[in-house]
């Protein structure tokens, strides 16, 4: 059992799990920030998935919705206009995540 030096944990494959899923998350996160900005700059459309008959948002460059849930291959797929969308239509949990972000995202200037 080799002890990580950042977080002081316990782990026992190559790297510490809690530090690469944290890192994880963090490139993950700041994929939304950038998407999210050149989106409200520019426009384009988003990917909207149908998972038990509700629909949600992807997020970008993973496969997971903005509320968290793993997409496979069986949901639809479809595409909406960022700017004639009408995020109503869309699972609450997705719009709260996704308005979030895009406050958090024009607010913070890219790094």
């Amino acid at each position: 059992m080799n002890v990580c030096p950042k977080c002081k944990q316990g782990y026992a494959c190559l790297a510490c799990e809690h530090c690469a899923m944290k890192r994880s998350d963090e490139v993950v996160h700041a994929a939304q920030l950038e998407g999210l900005r050149y989106l409200e700059k520019h426009g384009g459309l988003l990917t909207k998935r149908s998972i038990n008959g509700t629909k949600h948002l992807q997020m970008f460059r993973c496969e997971f919705t903005f509320c968290k849930l793993h997409i496979e291959p069986k949901h639809r797929k479809d595409f909406f206009d960022w700017r004639l969308s009408d995020l109503d239509t869309i699972c609450s949990n997705c719009r709260v995540a996704i308005k979030s972000l895009l406050e958090e995202a024009l607010e913070c200037p890219p790094v």
